[in-house]
């Protein structure tokens, strides 16, 4: 994983700037993103990564009916 950001909330958004990730599986990752502003990922080098930016907001399992 290069860089992740995990349970943001509030009401400022996420912010990546000026980052360098190399040979990882990420690059960047945000789960469970609840701020109220927009985020920004920019001006980054991401090289050598399976998966370069994943945002998962899913922070709780579809219910289960037996």
């Amino acid at each position: 994983m290069g860089v992740l950001l995990a349970g943001v909330s509030g009401t400022v958004g996420v912010t990546f700037n000026n980052n360098t990730v190399t040979d990882g599986f990420y690059g960047y990752v945000v789960y469970g993103n609840a701020s109220t502003a927009a985020g920004t990922i920019s001006n980054g080098t991401i090289t050598g990564v399976l998966q370069g930016i994943a945002v998962v907001n899913t922070l709780q399992p579809a219910p289960l009916f037996l």
